[in-house]
């Protein structure tokens, strides 16, 4: 087509209403919500680009180099601290906790990393609605992500975002830092810390030092003493306690048992992650909370508080060390007596707790696991940035949001379901609104939780039940893209009664799959997770008169978003979990690389091991 040609009219208009369930419901979403976020994606996309195609300011040696993954997840921690730095002086301050304030404000929109921090935590409903109430209530207010606002500011060239001056002062009165983070880490960057013992704030600890290469009888490994680094560690100058990552998820850990036995009252109730909201149906569960909150608290010791530092005290208590917590439960009767889903909902507790993230997710692993699905959109549908042909034809969005009412109706009677890219893209957009769990609530009867981590070979399974549900329910194909079926395969009953969407956009949307390699411990948990769900799984293809649930593994077989190679220098940089020895796994494409420390198996810089 001519690019000067006029573009084709809008073909596709939504209906008044979509049936879910016994209701008929107004469109939740429209084109223009889409194209919006499609736009900010684009934008997150290419700060990531940015941040890898920057040059590092040193080397490790001369063998290896700061790869373009280590660019990008030592930029993420740092933008978690910015995160949390705007959430403590911004979106807590007094006017919002007070009710004098409530959304943001322009010049309140933080810089584009930081908003990329809470796009992903909004897009962990579940675990963002349990923060919110738990520890961060002023989060609840800011009216959901600013998608209008931050989609206003980005600009349609380079994806930058443009800024007022009002805004740059705002941000560095309130959080005492620059605006513009630097796209690259240098040996000098430090970060403020405080001693949990003596609460002394006056000293400062580097992001990344040069790391030291030992030469073990198991092969070379990087010791790193950097905050980011494998071996981090730094003597408090005051009091002289040796702070390290473990010791500071202890904290985490104590800070909410103090809140949980000191600070909850009748109108503000003070409760564990992961204990608030039903499993399944996301409703409010106050008794099953109540139980595992008295459980635990009375199951660990209540020291006599020393120079008033209580949380200090508990910790040495404990030899700061939070496996002796599991020891305490685990001998504890009361605990002990508990039911085994009770049980489970223990260990998902302390999953808050692998981590000194103030909030309950460990939000860099998330963005890196939503970066899949950023590239699905950018890269593979080239939908975002929105294409040109959006601007006058924004059918496919349409289709995408007629697809994704669908998704719902058929979630009213199935919680287990699949989303194709599509139809995740629409369902990304519902999450970022303030009003999406009230409104998946009453529409749906259940806050649906959106899930990005589970098992590729039950994924597979589940998208295969989804279609199935699907043809089922509406009479035509779930997916059309070319690993479930060729555009030939459909047949004229088959085809749906709107536009047809385009192919590739009806690919399972595979960022919620991730892959375990090697640990026996995990092995286990997946394999009673499994077999659970897979049990649900089946009970769901019995009703559906499948014999065998076959699976859709062609669809998630890909190059990992993760992979890289033995030699890319993960090691070298004595990131955590992390030797210089490592090994691809030829049929995941998998670095499996073994933290030496603690002896465990874990993919890319992170620990896996979800309960």
């Amino acid at each position: 087509m001519d690019p000067n040609e006029p573009l084709p009219a809008f073909v596709v208009q939504l209906p008044p209403t979509f049936p879910i369930g016994t209701r008929e419901v107004t469109p939740l979403l429209h084109a223009t919500d889409l194209s919006e976020h499609l736009l900010v994606l684009a934008a997150f996309h290419r700060l990531e680009q940015r941040v890898k195609e920057t040059p590092a300011q040193f080397s490790i040696h001369s063998q290896y180099t700061v790869s373009e993954p280590i660019k990008w997840i030592i930029f993420l921690h740092r933008a978690l601290y910015r995160f949390e730095r705007w959430v403590e002086k911004v979106v807590e301050r007094t006017e919002r906790v007070d009710g004098y304030i409530a959304k943001l404000s322009d010049d309140e929109i933080p810089p584009l990393d930081v908003l990329l921090m809470l796009h992903s935590l909004m897009l962990n409903p579940r675990t963002f609605a349990e923060d919110v109430d738990r520890i961060c209530p002023s989060l609840g207010k800011i009216g959901g992500f600013p998608l209008k606002q931050l989609a206003a500011r980005i600009h349609l060239q380079t994806f930058e975002m443009t800024v007022s001056p009002t805004q740059i002062v705002e941000w560095e009165e309130l959080t005492q830092m620059p605006f513009d983070m630097p796209m690259t880490t240098s040996l000098n960057d430090i970060r403020p810390m405080e001693c949990p013992q003596c609460l002394s704030a006056n000293f400062s600890v580097p992001w990344i030092v040069m790391p030291t290469v030992e030469n073990r009888p198991s092969g070379m490994f990087a010791l790193g003493l950097g905050y980011l680094q494998n071996s981090f560690g730094v003597v408090c100058p005051t009091c002289q306690l040796i702070i390290t990552k473990d010791k500071l998820c202890m904290v985490k850990f104590a800070r909410d048992l103090f809140r949980c036995r000191y600070e909850s009252y009748d109108a503000r109730e003070i409760f564990f992650p992961f204990t608030t909201l039903d499993p399944v149906t996301g409703q409010v569960d106050r008794a099953t909370a109540y139980t595992l909150r008295n459980v635990v608290c009375e199951a660990l010791p209540n020291p006599q508080a020393q120079n008033d530092n209580w949380v200090a005290t508990f910790c040495a208590k404990l030899g700061w060390d939070i496996e002796n917590i599991h020891q305490y439960l685990e001998q504890n009767p009361a605990v002990r007596a508990l039911a085994p889903p009770m049980w489970r909902r223990i260990g998902q507790i302390f999953a808050a707790y692998r981590h000194e993230s103030r909030f309950s997710v460990d939000l860099v692993y998330a963005v890196q696991r939503q970066g899949v699905f950023t590239s699905a959109m950018v890269e593979s549908l080239g939908w975002a940035p929105p294409p040109r042909r959006f601007a006058r034809d924004d059918s496919q969005l349409s289709i995408a949001i007629a697809r994704y009412h669908a998704f719902l109706d058929l979630h009213v009677e199935n919680p287990y379901l699949v989303p194709t890219q599509d139809i995740d893209l629409v369902w990304h957009t519902h999450q970022l609104r303030d009003r999406y769990r009230a409104e998946t609530l009453s529409i749906v009867g259940r806050f649906i939780d959106h899930s990005d981590k589970i098992e590729e070979g039950l994924l597979s399974q589940m998208f295969q039940v989804t279609a199935s549900l699907w043809k089922k329910r509406f009479g035509v194909k779930y997916s059309l893209c070319e690993c479930q079926a060729q555009a030939s395969d459909l047949t004229a009953s088959e085809t749906p009664p709107i536009e047809m969407p385009q192919l590739s956009a009806t690919h399972p949307s595979e960022h919620n799959s991730i892959t375990i390699l090697g640990n026996p411990n995990v092995a286990n948990t997946r394999a009673e997770r499994r077999r659970v769900e897979a049990a649900r799984v089946s009970a769901i293809g019995a009703a559906l008169g499948l014999d065998e649930i076959p699976g859709n593994h062609a669809a998630f077989l890909r190059t990992s978003k993760f992979t890289t190679s033995p030699d890319a220098g993960w090691g070298a940089m004595g990131l955590p979990g992390f030797a210089m020895a490592g090994e691809v796994d030829p049929n995941t494409m998998t670095l499996d690389a073994v933290d030496r420390r603690k002896g465990k198996s874990c993919v890319m810089a992170y620990e896996m091991d979800n309960p």
